[in-house]
């Protein structure tokens, strides 16, 4: 046998070695729901299909005949991956097996995954790939939960990133899984905090926190909750942690889901309310102790005023009497400063300009702090009008002036600013007690000692002082807040130790036009015994009232309650020329009892006397306009010139 016949008969028997390979490959693909194929490589590397299973016709709707009538395998191919098929040809054609992925049509026009497996088989004679055996995995079901799956996380972390409050997911070790972009955004300063311990990344700590919830979740198998404070520094300074428990399929806890709310401006709002509570209980005690007092100094004070009135100038008795008179004043300066902090004083506001009151009391203000204290005004241009009484402004002026000289004892820098700001409702949000709108802010500062944070929190404390014993009542800066808590307006502090302190506050600015500058009223003359009725419910002041106008040359009636008063003003057949009646009283109040008298006498004038405001003459602590009142205590001389003032109008 000649070599070339010994070769042809080697190679038809290798040939018949492939066929039958090939027949096992389509009885194995026949068996198999996969789809199965074969193609035959031409020389001009043109696919000829020569074999597709069963399971390839079925599902896609082609045989061979009609995959080739159609132009080819490649037109089944979604023209969206039909590059990367025809890469993957290629890479087989260079002899490597190869897989996958791609998008096949079936005739019913609807796109089917598949995952093709392909094997190269090279012909060494010819140097070439002559075939490709293949297996088509369908992945269409998987590909679709695949994306379904990316969906649902799509939309849950969404979901996670749309809510406002932090989401921490842990392992039974206590690291950190997942987080939502709110915990990213408190904690940014310790990204990334996947992998992390919770305790490192949360806390700055090297062992776990005691109390922990979520370690307590772990043990118990319940919703655990805690509050906790966040990370020194950080957005969140304190946080109300929820740990619920996840469980895997065999009921095992596997997980704890933190649930994280920031609650550090709830906090801040509670010690608001708590502080608020408390200073309205000690402004209760102090108005009602202050009230009391004014009764009493009503007394001392008017009744030193008559026997001066009585005694020889130069003698010892007249000196002694107004050394009692001096006291009293001083006392009636402490009850003033007790009602000021308590809200219980009558505010007589006018439209003020801010910015021309300072400039008036400069001189005065330089001469309390002293030559060693540098004092700067910083008028704002076009500063707004605000709706003040002028005494009660000029009194939280000079309290807290007072109170930046003594924080500076070797001298310093004293600066007064006034300003336009707008308060939106953002800086609301944070002040619960502001409501947004304009304001006129006046800010005094100094460079003195500063204060700590616990001192910051007792300063509008009344009786709170840090100065040593007998300078000072520690009544300045509780004076200070009560005006301006009174007068609708808000005051915050900014102080640290060795850095000074800043006083701001803010008024409502006001549209109202400036009046006229009333005409000063000269002190009355004596009356010429007209009748008037007093009521007072206290019996010493009543008594005083009595003599006070019998020596002014009044005639008084007298009564202690509304329901006496009528009953006098009813048996009286004569002219009464003045009602002076307390506000408060048992039974009805004076406003009632005035109400009352002048329908049965039109035209009685009234004159309201009292030692701290009541809803009966005042709203929110302000005179009702076209009203006469005279705070307690009052002097001879003051109570003379309102009479006049009042018989005159």
């Amino acid at each position: 046998m000649s070599d070339r016949e010994e070769s042809r008969e080697e190679l038809l028997v290798e040939l018949e070695r492939l066929r039958e390979i090939e027949r096992r490959f389509q009885r194995m693909g026949e068996m198999i729901s996969d789809y199965a194929y074969s193609f035959a490589m031409e020389e001009d590397l043109s696919m000829q299909g020569e074999w597709l299973s069963e399971s390839f016709t079925r599902v896609f709707g082609y045989t061979l005949d009609e995959v080739k009538q159609l132009g080819g395998w490649q037109v089944l191919i979604h023209p969206d991956d039909r590059e990367t098929a025809a890469e993957h040809v290629r890479r087989v054609l260079a002899n490597k097996s190869d897989v996958c992925e791609m998008r096949m049509v079936t005739r019913d026009g609807e796109p089917r995954w598949l995952r093709s497996y392909a094997i190269p088989i090279f012909d060494e004679s010819l140097g070439r790939v002559v075939r490709i055996w293949g297996v088509s995995q369908d992945i269409d079901e998987v590909v679709k939960k695949q994306a379904e799956l990316k969906q649902s996380q799509k939309f849950l972390e969404s979901v996670l990133s749309s809510i406002q409050d932090g989401i921490s997911v842990l392992d039974r070790n206590m690291n950190i899984l997942h987080v939502n972009e709110v915990m990213r955004r408190w904690y940014r300063d310790t990204l990334p905090l996947e992998g992390k311990k919770c305790y490192q990344a949360y806390h700055g700590r090297n062992q776990p926190c005691s109390p922990c919830p979520s370690r307590r979740c772990l043990q118990t198998g319940k919703t655990e909750r805690d509050i906790v404070p966040g990370l020194p520094g950080s957005e969140a300074e304190w946080l109300e942690l929820f740990s619920y428990p996840h469980r895997d399929e065999n009921g095992r806890i596997d997980m704890v889901v933190e649930f994280v709310r920031d609650i550090t401006r709830q906090r801040s709002l509670e010690r608001q309310l708590v502080e608020a509570q408390k200073m309205e209980a000690i402004g209760r005690l102090a108005g009602g102790v202050a009230h009391d007092f004014n009764n009493l100094l009503s007394v001392i004070i008017g009744r030193c005023d008559m026997l001066l009135d009585k005694l020889p100038q130069g003698g010892q008795e007249r000196a002694e009497v107004k050394e009692i008179l001096a006291a009293g004043q001083r006392a009636e300066t402490l009850t003033r400063q007790l009602l000021a902090f308590s809200r219980r004083q009558v505010l007589e506001p006018a439209v003020l300009d801010i910015n021309q009151v300072v400039e008036e009391l400069q001189k005065l203000l330089q001469r309390l702090i002293g030559e060693d204290i540098e004092l700067t005004f910083i008028p704002a241009p076009g500063l707004g009008r605000t709706y003040l009484d002028r005494g009660q402004f000029e009194q939280v002026l000079m309290n807290l002036v007072v109170n930046s000289r003594d924080a500076m004892p070797r001298g310093g820098k004293l600066t007064i600013e006034t300003e336009n700001v707008e308060l939106d409702q953002e800086y609301a949000a944070r002040h619960n007690e502001v409501e947004p709108g304009s304001y006129v802010m006046l800010s005094v500062s100094d460079d003195g000692t500063g204060m700590d944070e616990k001192t910051r929190e007792r300063i509008f404390e009344p009786f709170f002082t840090t100065k040593e014993m007998g300078r000072g009542t520690g009544l300045g800066l509780s004076t200070v807040y009560g005006i301006v808590k009174q007068s609708g307006g808000h005051i915050w502090v900014y102080s640290e130790p060795g850095r000074g302190t800043t006083f701001k506050i803010y008024f409502k600015r006001t549209d109202r036009p400036v009046p006229i500058p009333a005409r000063t009223v000269p002190r009355a003359s004596r009356g010429s015994g007209q009748d008037i009725l007093v009521v007072e419910d206290n019996r010493a002041v009543r008594e005083f009232l009595e003599k006070a106008l019998s020596s002014l040359g009044y005639r008084p009636l007298a009564a202690p309650n509304g329901e006496r008063a009528r009953e006098l003003a009813a048996a009286h057949s004569g002219d009464i020329a003045l009602l002076i009646t307390d506000v408060v009283l048992t039974g009805m109040d004076g406003r009632q009892l005035a109400e009352k008298l002048q329908a049965e006498r039109p035209g009685l004038k009234v004159l309201y006397i009292s030692g701290y405001t009541t809803n009966a003459i005042v709203q929110h602590g302000v005179l009702e306009e076209g009203l006469n009142f005279l705070a307690k205590p009052f002097t001879l001389d003051a109570l003379a010139a309102k009479i006049g003032q009042i018989m005159k109008d």
